[in-house]
């Protein structure tokens, strides 16, 4: 057991995403299978003193060149945004929704999720703010399908098009207000290339998107129950006859 952690140990290490390593691939390859082969053989099998001699060469291999790689290799240090985890903010920033509003997303608008909170993660502001408005802007879309009941879209995807429409969809009002001023003043002016956000900004822009994203698919989930087909009632079987 020992040997096959040491296997998924190198194994995990060489492929994780947040630190490629190239260089050493062939040493990480060759002493992974010194070690598993050495690892099959039966339990009460003696281990020959070749054996131990090809996997801890092996290992040292891997280890001189890992020690090379990693002294050129590209890391960095981020410090830590608020109360988020660095972790989830750079591989699963749609985890800042629960589970019931997360699978009602459009896959658009979680892939703009995940990038703004990566984004935001690496002290990007600007670009985390670009993308948590395009995921506003596609959860809008998903919540005029429902309320149009999957009438077709405006011409113009423009999100001055889609707020209008869902004025004449009797959207909730408050809502609508909502989403018009996040279209006059963050939409409308990030647009422009000499607008820019700090880290400040970009964090309450995050949570305007986090309320306005949970507001539109609570509304959109209420929507599809009402319009889900009611059960059929079964009869119950005859009672058997005396």
């Amino acid at each position: 057991m020992q040997l096959l952690s040491a296997a998924q140990w190198i194994e995990g290490t060489c492929n994780n995403p947040m630190l490629p390593l190239r260089v050493c691939r062939n040493q990480r390859n060759n002493a992974v299978t010194w070690i598993r082969q050495l690892a099959g053989k039966p339990a009460d099998s003696p281990i020959q003193a070749n054996n131990v001699t090809m996997v801890v060469g092996s290992l040292l291999d891997f280890q001189a060149v890992l020690r090379e790689e990693l002294n050129i290799s590209d890391t960095y240090i981020v410090a830590q945004k608020a109360h988020y985890s660095t972790t989830t903010l750079v591989e699963s920033g749609e985890l800042m929704f629960p589970d019931e509003i997360r699978n009602e997303l459009p896959t658009e608008a979680v892939y703009d999720i995940k990038q703004g909170a990566r984004c935001f993660a690496f002290e990007l502001p600007t670009a985390a703010g670009f993308h948590f408005l395009r995921a506003i802007e596609a959860v809008i879309h998903k919540f005029y399908d429902v309320l149009s009941n999957n009438a077709r879209r405006p011409n113009r995807a423009a999100m001055g098009i889609y707020i209008d429409e869902l004025i004449k969809l009797n959207a909730n009002p408050d809502l609508v207000a909502t989403l018009r001023q996040i279209k006059d003043l963050h939409r409308n002016p990030i647009i422009h290339p000499d607008e820019t956000l700090d880290m400040i900004e970009a964090q309450m822009l995050m949570g305007i998107m986090q309320s306005a994203v949970f507001a539109m698919i609570q509304i959109v989930k209420n929507k599809q129950k009402l319009l889900a087909p009611t059960p059929a009632l079964v009869s119950p079987p005859p009672s058997p006859s005396p």
